[in-house]
């Protein structure tokens, strides 16, 4: 497993982050949302959505499975399902394999 001290750039961090949550949501996707996500899951992915949807909000305060977890829930309540974090994901999953292709 890559730590994220070892690795030499931001550039590095954000993509080992970036590459952490789309496995997470892939796992949470092929359950067609029935199974909650694991805390590990959770976090991994709040890691990434969270300064994308809430740039100001502190990161470390959703250390905590628990809390990553309804922080994501709460994300689609706050918006009144305009946009959530699943479908904020895909957009980014998408555009990177554009990118890659």
């Amino acid at each position: 497993m890559v730590k994220y001290a070892h690795l030499e750039t931001k550039n590095q961090k954000e993509m080992l982050v970036k590459s952490k949550s789309v496995v997470a949501l892939k796992k949470y996707q092929a359950t067609d949302g029935k199974s909650a996500l694991s805390s590990k899951d959770a976090q991994a992915i709040i890691k990434f959505i969270l300064p994308v949807l809430t740039p100001k909000e502190n990161i470390s305060y959703y250390n905590i499975g628990p809390k990553a977890i309804s922080r994501l829930g709460s994300f689609a309540e706050n918006s009144k399902n305009k946009i959530t974090w699943e479908s904020d994901m895909e957009r980014y999953m998408k555009e990177d394999e554009k990118m890659h292709q």
